[in-house]
């Protein structure tokens, strides 16, 4: 009450703050009420418009690396700069996803809070799309086997196969689209530990993004690479771990 600096260990139980070494507790930038209770870390205004305008460019830049054009002549040049642009998207969505769960580290249950909350924005519409996709994909297939014409269904790979592609658990095979929603959701789940782990997993993840882009440039590494690349994508994670430690 009266503002003194108080030295000392701290102590959170049921969402409180007991003893001292209040001040080394903000020093973590741990925010608390009057009354010691945690609240959540708020964003700035100005910060959270330019996040959300970064995002709506990032979404736009998404649908441009799917394009599917064939330029020729000067265009190729013009096209190599986009393509370089809509690079920082999918690293941006991985990022910004650490550093809004950031907020939250710290609260009472948060971990399990967030968990359940990624469930229904991530795992949710992953499973929805995964299932409409592949039933679309089963229906195409159909078609080409009664009449005969390729509609661009996609293999069949054995039962076993499928039944772990459609559980969502499939290693090597690529979700198309919507796959980074279950990396995000398997990032969540480690998130206490990686939170545990701090600043120092950083360089560790670093060497393992710089590792990883070369080997994806200089060799056809086949299930291992797409293990890594969409399944657990190292490079998602390198940038999930940088926006928890950077809030």
């Amino acid at each position: 009450k009266d503002n003194r600096l108080l030295q000392g260990p701290v102590c959170i139980r049921k969402g409180k703050i007991h003893g001292k070494g209040m001040n080394a507790a903000r020093q973590k930038c741990e925010h608390f009420s009057s009354t010691g209770a945690i609240v959540p870390r708020k964003i700035d205004e100005g910060l959270s418009r330019a996040m959300a305008t970064m995002g709506f460019v990032c979404v736009i830049l998404v649908v441009m690396i799917h394009a599917d054009v064939s330029p020729s002549g000067w265009q190729v040049v013009v096209m190599q700069v986009v393509r370089g642009f809509t690079r920082i998207a999918v690293p941006w969505f991985f990022l910004a996803a650490g550093f809004f769960l950031a907020g939250h580290v710290g609260e009472p249950g948060w971990w399990r809070t967030e968990v359940v909350k990624r469930v229904k924005s991530l795992l949710i519409p992953f499973f929805c799309w995964l299932w409409i996709y592949r039933l679309f994909d089963a229906v195409l297939n159909l078609i080409t086997h009664l009449v005969g014409y390729k509609f661009g269904g996609g293999a069949y790979y054995g039962l076993w196969d499928e039944i772990i592609y459609l559980l969502g658990i499939h290693p090597f095979r690529l979700v198309p689209i919507l796959w980074f929603l279950r990396a995000l959701f398997i990032f969540a789940l480690l998130s206490s530990l990686l939170c545990k782990c701090g600043r120092r997993v950083i360089f560790v993840l670093l060497g393992g993004f710089f590792l990883a882009y070369f080997w994806h440039e200089g060799a056809d590494v086949g299930n291992t690479w797409s293990f890594f690349e969409y399944f657990f994508p190292l490079r998602g994670l390198f940038y999930f771990t940088l926006g928890l430690t950077i809030r």
